[in-house]
């Protein structure tokens, strides 16, 4: 069954079973868990392990004292958050530009709403805060909401939420049954749902006061998908308080968190979503997304920038060296929980010659159990690298060809003009917008994308998925 046809079965049993007025505290508990019961069911992945990936290893790279130094320093900075436009971010969108540090996101919006803004900050566990960030005097830590959830707990209605809970899990456990006609652990996946619902729905009344406290007019953020956006757009909503979403990667077909619910009414999603191109305004359109709450603002972000600069002189050392001591380099982008169509796709390698250099990009995060993984699962060979803790970009700048399945790396390839081959895989459907485009090549195995590369010409179609930026509509925004 394609990925289009599921999600119009996943979408007709939210609508029929109106998971969306399911309420605790006011709030859809169904909203905080959308994302992975969506995608699970989309890919047929172990949806239980959806709710739990990443967590311990957040927990253990966490620094108490960094989070207490950077919450104590909220106390001298809060007063700045009076602004009419509050842009909430994360260290994490930092890139290193010249000599500071910029917000590829949003700083270039900040400086078009400059005297009007500030940036709540939060931080990327590990890296937290960097010291020579762009606009740092208009910078709030945000360490300290995360400290508060741990310490505030909010009084819930644990009966409610349990039962609301095991509704979803009945139904949804039915719903996989039918399609996938595979069993799911419902006692995991129940106690998951619950102990995530329990976490987020906690947090509503800091961010309440927070917003109340402070009365901007405005919210700027990204991924309005996520737990604290939902919750953040719902009080937004509340108090009647504008939010724009900003376009922070591809939005492809069928995407969990731009497909549109059937029942729409839910403040839940912005008001206006500023996009890249009207390439990506098309496919909002057609996910059930109105053309008045699109903005199309072009490329605000400060990713042209860090492609220009990019050269063999600052290149990482290693990735030169494959580079010369390969005739043909061929970079795949893994994706987690479907390791193994990279295992499938990969078998013949072992045959092809060694003019041939793969790097495997693994996750950062992901690094030490995608390693384990492939280790044991890929006879280790001269010509394979594993690389982690490097920017793709630079993975660009030596590749013959980049594969991957749907990463929104194959969009940042095609714009940086490498040939991008897509695994011929179920999950690469939610890119087939770019095979009807003839922006990609679907490929089996290695051994078929390896023979392309050497007898066909490196040409890539140039489409344009960027506009230029139009700094004077950004005001339209308000």
């Amino acid at each position: 069954m394609s990925i289009k046809e599921l999600s119009k079965i996943y979408l007709n049993w939210e609508d029929d079973n109106q998971l969306f007025n399911l309420k605790s505290n006011s709030f859809p508990i169904y909203a905080l868990l959308r994302m992975q019961l969506y995608h699970s069911f989309l890919f047929g992945n172990d949806v239980v392990e959806e709710f739990t990936k990443d967590s311990l290893d957040k927990v253990k790279k966490i620094s108490i004292t960094k989070v207490l130094i950077n919450s104590l320093s909220f106390f001298f900075s809060f007063w700045k958050l009076k602004k009419d436009i509050l842009i909430f971010s994360n260290s994490a969108n930092r890139k290193k530009t010249g000599s500071v540090y910029k917000d590829i996101l949003f700083d270039n919006i900040r400086d078009e709403q400059c005297e009007k803004s500030v940036i709540l900050e939060f931080p990327q566990i590990g890296t937290y805060h960097y010291k020579n960030s762009y606009h740092q005097q208009h910078i709030v830590k945000g360490d300290f909401f995360y400290a508060l959830e741990k310490i505030f707990k909010s009084k819930l209605n644990i009966e409610e939420i349990q039962e609301i809970i095991s509704f979803i899990t009945k139904e949804y456990l039915s719903l996989w049954e039918k399609v996938h006609e595979t069993k799911i652990n419902s006692e995991a996946l129940n106690n998951q749902m619950i102990l995530k619902s329990k976490r987020n729905l906690s947090r509503i009344v800091i961010y309440k006061n927070l917003l109340k406290l402070f009365k901007p007019k405005h919210i700027y953020l990204k991924a309005g998908y996520v737990p604290q956006s939902q919750i953040i757009i719902f009080i937004a909503k509340q108090l009647k308080i504008n939010v724009v979403e900003m376009q922070h990667g591809h939005i492809y077909s069928l995407h969990g968190g731009y497909v549109y619910p059937k029942n729409s009414n839910l403040g839940l999603f912005p008001d206006k979503i500023a996009v890249w191109s009207k390439y990506y305004e098309g496919i909002l359109f057609k996910n059930g997304w109105s053309y008045d709450r699109i903005k199309v603002l072009g490329d605000y972000t400060e990713l042209e920038k860090l492609n220009d600069s990019l050269s063999s002189q600052t290149m990482n050392t290693t990735l030169m060296k494959i580079k010369n001591n390969h005739e043909h380099v061929i970079t795949i982008v893994s994706q987690h929980s479907i390791e193994y169509v990279f295992v499938n796709f990969l078998k013949k390698l072992q045959n092809l010659d060694k003019n041939l250099g793969v790097i495997l990009k693994l996750h950062p995060r992901l690094q030490e159990k995608q390693t384990s993984f492939f280790e044991k699962e890929l006879t280790q060979l001269d010509n394979l690298f594993f690389i982690s803790n490097v920017d793709i970009k630079e993975c660009f700048f030596i590749s013959d060809l980049i594969i991957g399945v749907y990463s929104t790396v194959m969009i940042e390839a095609i714009e940086a003009g490498v040939p991008v081959h897509l695994i011929d895989c179920h999950e690469s459907e939610l890119l087939c917008d770019l095979v009807d485009e003839d922006l990609v090549v679907l490929s089996s195995d290695i051994d078929k994308s390896y023979d392309l590369i050497k007898s066909v010409p490196n040409k890539v179609k140039e489409y344009k998925f960027r506009d230029k930026f139009d700094k004077l509509s950004v005001i339209e925004l308000l």
